[in-house]
């Protein structure tokens, strides 16, 4: 039974408020069905990522607009750009997944830019992950490019990604429409909830020869 909007509401400000990670004094939680809106504003753009993981474990919600801004208070002193961007080079130096050589990193009064090329998916968003974590980062423009080491046909990751559906205990293939064009994965259909959502976006993510990934997936 789906919940109503206003137990939704509820659980959403309650997770919220749970979650000692996360600011809520100048949050506002509207839910309209099962689509919940978030706006306000936020001390970093970590809590804004978090905020979404939180919203998505509560039973009801199936989709999730998140229109937080990063906004640090008078009081909080901001590292200079420079001192941001050495603090993103240091962090990404030392993860073992992450060669940093051709990446990019650009601040302008903490507006990060990452520019350059990475050899999979996952690794550009596990880069941007890192980088939002810094203290002074206000937001975030991950620009990019995945460059595989090797030679992919469509129809292999095609194969590739159907097979790991069929695997997976929280997706039923058929749920999902799947394209690959180009070594661009795009993905359409309605899933049962947010364990299917998010275990089809990480196979396609995970995929060898995956360039980018469209996931226009539902949560009915």
């Amino acid at each position: 039974m789906q919940p109503s909007e206003e137990q939704i509401k509820k659980n959403v400000i309650d997770q919220l408020r749970w979650d000692s990670r996360v600011e809520i004094s100048n949050l506002k939680v509207d839910v309209s069905g099962g689509e919940v809106k978030v706006s306000g504003t936020i001390p970093t753009w970590r809590m804004r990522e978090i905020v979404n993981m939180d919203v998505l474990d509560v039973a009801g919600v199936t989709y999730l607009v998140n229109n937080l801004k990063v906004q640090s208070g008078s009081f909080v002193t901001l590292p200079a750009d420079e001192q941001i961007k050495k603090a993103i080079e240091e962090m990404l130096n030392r993860d073992p997944d992450i060669n940093a050589e051709n990446i990019i990193i650009t601040v302008n009064q903490g507006n990060l830019s990452l520019s350059g090329t990475v050899k999979a998916v996952w690794q550009k968003l596990k880069t941007e992950e890192i980088a939002s974590s810094v203290n002074g980062v206000l937001q975030v423009q991950n620009k990019l490019a995945v460059a595989p080491t090797g030679t992919y046909a469509d129809q292999a990751i095609s194969e590739d990604i159907m097979a790991a559906f069929t695997r997976n205990i929280h997706i039923d293939a058929q749920d999902v429409s799947l394209k690959v064009e180009n070594q661009i994965v795009s993905m359409s259909g309605k899933v049962p909830n947010w364990k299917a959502y998010y275990a089809a976006r990480d196979i396609a993510v995970y995929t060898r020869g995956v360039i980018d990934v469209q996931n226009n997936l539902w949560v009915q």
